[in-house]
């Protein structure tokens, strides 16, 4: 006799069913996110595409940081549209758990001011309200401007082009998809504290521009609030249609409306250079650069002048301080480690679809060649910064002895030279006291972003992911770097200890730093 099937249980071929309907479902979703070609990737990037019909010359010599500019390219209207629509607005919204403000806003223009909608805050309500239905229904009833933030975590275009700009302005750069219903009222003008780009979706849009020379912000400042019947006539109105492309530069202030009020708008908004200044990158590099000029240059351990009582001397003697500190800078003193440039890596895309690994750990013996999988998404540096060292080699106690000694605190040059070794021992050694007496304590640092996380772009803070080796292994990395895009280097070539050399390769694959060929 056969042996008896066990009945199926109850229910179960019906759970199937709707599971794998969902399944195909969800897949027909994810089919709307795919990348829609536009702005396809050159040899050197997308920025020609990208500014059509605006020269890259034309824009960084006339227009970058200098002036609003508009570009106008309706043959980029169908293209631009399904860059983000309520077709993919569903799709993500039915694929993925929003939250809002982190994932999005609704937004509404109350007697001049900005009024965001309430929402309650169980756990049970913020998903229904996070419902496509719901949020559409908002929009269109109340008539609720939404701002979708960071949509290239979920479309794929938007990944590719964002990633690029990333890489061509070494900067993060953001977005927010605006969808504006048909008689909704324009929100309050805005500062644009960043350099942005405004790519018109679907639907038309005015943008009124008020020119700011007269508004001056330290970097980091900014202005949240504006009423326009307090204000100017807006100094110029800009009208954008499907494929149009508006560039305002920073210490601008605009806003923008629907151009027909009977026809709703969407826009992509590009920002970037945020936090990425001048004086923000001298505030974090400078303390490490005069810290390594100090053991260096004599006249930075000689007292302050006398003369300095005035303001007018102040401005001579600091022009002058400058001048000299400008003719200091060497390849020996230029800070390796940049705080901002650890920043962008840790919370820069990814590249665009590509394996976390190539090959196969197997593949790795003394024997093989390797090359690096990318050189745009790897930096590697020293740890050099004088910030970073300061507490645990300075006992705050010491000073607090030497201020009631000598009856007035110790400039930030005196604390410094009081600690340098006399200009006999600097010639013996030929060494700051920065780097450590045993060789072996010392480390060089790699960080990357081929592993960056695509889903948080833009929305958390993260750690940059890093890998640590000993200083010895520097000269193997660089040589790794300064080889040839398509240059396979044999891996006993690294000239490393033959104990050491596949594990360090092995480390660099794992991260999917490393492309391994073998050798016939």
């Amino acid at each position: 006799m056969g042996k008896k099937r066990a009945a199926p249980k109850a229910g179960s071929s019906g759970a199937a069913v709707a599971k794998k309907t969902k399944s195909a479902n969800n897949s027909e979703l994810k089919k709307r996110l795919e990348d829609n070609g536009i702005f396809q990737s050159k040899k050197n990037g997308i920025l020609k595409d990208f500014l059509y019909p605006v020269s890259e010359v034309d824009f960084f010599s006339k227009i970058y940081e200098k002036t609003h500019k508009l570009f106008v390219r309706p043959k980029l209207a169908s293209n631009a549209s399904s860059l983000f629509n309520k077709e993919r607005f569903e799709a993500i919204s039915k694929t993925e758990q929003l939250s809002a403000f982190r994932d999005f806003t609704l937004l509404k223009n109350e007697n001049g001011e900005l009024r965001p909608f309430e929402i309650e805050t169980s756990e049970k309500t913020l998903k229904e309200f996070a419902a496509y239905a719901n949020l559409m229904k908002i929009v269109n009833d109340q008539l609720y401007i939404l701002d979708f933030n960071q949509p290239q975590r979920f479309c794929d275009d938007l990944w590719r082009v964002i990633a690029d700009l990333e890489e061509t302005f070494q900067t993060l750069v953001g977005a927010k998809a605006r969808i504006q219903p048909a008689k909704s009222k324009a929100l309050p003008p805005v500062f644009n504290s960043t350099d942005s780009f405004i790519q018109q979706l679907n639907g038309k849009c005015s943008v009124k521009i008020w020119k700011a020379s007269d508004i001056d912000l330290a970097p980091e400042e900014t202005i949240e609030e504006f009423k326009e019947d307090e204000m100017r006539k807006a100094d110029e109105i800009v009208e954008l249609a499907p494929g149009d492309m508006l560039y305002i530069p920073r210490g601008a202030v605009f806003s923008t409306a629907l151009e027909n009020e009977n026809e709703s708008s969407s826009y992509l908004h590009l920002t970037m250079n945020s936090q990425n200044t001048v004086a923000q990158w001298l505030n974090v590099n400078f303390p490490t650069f005069l810290d390594k000029v100090a053991f260096q240059a004599k006249w930075l351990r000689e007292a302050v002048s006398t003369k300095i009582r005035t303001n007018s001397a102040k401005k001579e003697y600091l022009k002058h301080l400058l001048e000299k500190l400008a003719e200091s800078v060497n390849d020996e003193n230029v800070p390796e480690e940049d705080p901002m440039r650890k920043d962008f890596f840790a919370h820069r895309l990814p590249p665009y679809k590509e394996p976390k690994t190539f090959g196969k750990m197997k593949s790795f013996d003394l024997n093989c060649s390797v090359r690096l999988s990318t050189k745009k998404h790897i930096y590697i540096f020293e740890d050099d910064r004088a910030d970073e060292n300061a507490d645990e080699d300075v006992d705050e106690s010491d000073f607090e002895d030497e201020k009631e000694e000598n009856g007035a605190e110790m400039s930030e040059i005196e604390r410094i030279a009081a600690n340098l070794p006399k200009e006999k021992e600097i010639e013996e050694d030929n060494k700051s006291d920065l780097e450590p007496e045993n060789e072996e304590e010392a480390e060089i640092f790699l960080l990357h972003s081929w592993q960056n996380d695509r889903k948080m772009h833009m929305i958390s803070e993260s750690e940059p992911k890093c890998l640590r080796f000993p200083l010895a292994y520097k000269e193997s990395l660089m040589k790794l770097m300064n080889a040839k895009d398509d240059e396979f280097i044999l891996l006993s070539d690294l000239e490393l200890p033959a104990s050491e050399a596949v594990q360090f390769a092995v480390s660099l694959w794992a991260e999917g730093l490393l492309i391994p060929q073998a050798n016939d």
